[in-house]
């Protein structure tokens, strides 16, 4: 289970601050303003409707939608049937460099119930700055073999493409499915919102390839 922090952290490599990985709040009366231009799917629209920006050549998507696909195939028709979008969404190297951009994020509201997920640095890394990393951090990324390394510009950790591309399928989007399914579960309330990380960090521990989803070689 990752620590009870706003997982995954996401580094700012200019400002010098660490970042929670979810900037914005997960469960919301209507879609936030950064997800505007998601339509409600038509009547019989097969769904979830998939959008692919390009990353642009600073970034890279870890993951395919077709892998996407296989994964949410395997998770249980009624927690995936009210998904209407899986958007990889581009992102600024501005924005990122500002701390603005959290690995993935679950949003609905006005009809739509969307995934989004966020391209990575080709470079691979997660960035910490001069602060040493967390032994629970550590833990937390244990599964998909980053390098800790440190030079002069602080401690980071070091991917693989295929240890990111486990850490999509088997965490991230996992995560914001719990999301989805959390947020069918009832009314929202102030309890529910402090509890709703959790219960996605504990539906990705159930549902991840560690668990009962098979990925694709």
């Amino acid at each position: 289970m990752p620590p009870r922090i706003s997982t995954p952290w996401r580094k700012s490599r200019r400002a010098g601050v660490v970042h929670g990985g979810r900037e914005w709040p997960k469960l919301t009366e209507g879609l936030h303003g950064r997800t505007h231009s998601l339509q409600v799917p038509a009547p019989g629209q097969a769904v979830p409707i998939f959008r692919c920006d390009n990353p642009s050549r600073a970034f890279f998507f870890p993951v395919t939608p077709d892998e996407v696909r296989t994964v949410l195939a395997q998770l249980p028709a009624s927690h995936v049937e009210r998904l209407t979008h899986v958007w990889f969404r581009r992102v600024s190297t501005r924005a990122y460099d500002e701390g603005h951009v959290p690995f993935a994020e679950f949003v609905r509201g006005s009809g739509v119930s969307a995934i989004i997920l966020y391209p990575w640095p080709v470079d691979r890394l997660l960035y910490f700055g001069r602060q040493s990393v967390p032994p629970a951090v550590l833990r937390f990324y244990r599964p998909w073999a980053p390098t800790l390394v440190s030079d002069e510009r602080g401690n980071f950790l070091c991917f693989t493409a295929e240890g990111l591309r486990r850490f999509y399928l088997e965490h991230l989007l996992i995560h914001e499915v719990g999301h989805l399914v959390d947020s069918g579960r009832g009314a929202r309330s102030r309890r529910r919102v402090r509890r709703a990380e959790g219960f996605a960090d504990d539906y990705a521990v159930q549902w991840s390839a560690r668990g009962r989803v098979e990925l694709v070689p």
